[in-house]
């Protein structure tokens, strides 16, 4: 890419920085926060390997569409989905048997854990679900809010995966 691209793109990204940085801190001193969801993505992993990924946002009340929807009800919720509202610096607590883990999310409201247990994931299911907990965020949260992080784990006789 020539220079002067380059040049721009970066000067962009930091006006959305400084935007970013503007916006959640007069939301703050405000007290307009949204309520705090961790969305895990469903990953994969072995028994001796696992990868956690999701992100921390707020939560903008976004609901599955409907048969009886509008289209500007649609668009509305397709803006929400675009203009998400990143939450940085959150600590989460992931489980896994006899170990615990602490991750702290990126600017973009990113965590992502790639790990090696102590103790291999015996998976009974091919969907394991790790617990995930939100310790610490730089916005108020409700206190204990948990979800699970949906990890594929094939069984030891799979013999090819499709993705």
């Amino acid at each position: 890419m020539s220079n002067w691209k380059s040049l721009f793109l970066d000067s962009l990204s930091q006006v959305e920085d400084k935007w970013d940085d503007l916006r959640a801190g007069l939301t703050r001193r405000l007290g307009l926060n949204d309520p705090v969801q961790i969305l895990p993505y469903r990953t994969y992993g072995t028994p001796r390997r696992v990868y956690i990924k999701g992100r921390v946002l707020e939560d903008k009340g976004i609901t599955s569409a409907g048969d009886k929807d509008t289209v500007l009800n649609n668009l509305l919720n397709m803006y929400k989905r675009f203009e998400s509202d990143e939450v940085p610096g959150a600590a989460l607590k992931v489980t896994l048997p006899g170990e615990e883990h602490t991750v702290t999310t990126d600017k973009e409201g990113y965590f992502v854990l790639d790990l090696n247990p102590l103790e291999p994931i015996i998976a009974e299911d091919l969907w394991h679900r790790i617990p995930l907990e939100l310790l610490q965020a730089p916005i108020p949260f409700e206190p204990g809010l948990q979800t699970h992080a949906e990890v594929m784990i094939p069984p030891p006789d799979a013999e090819y995966g499709i993705i």
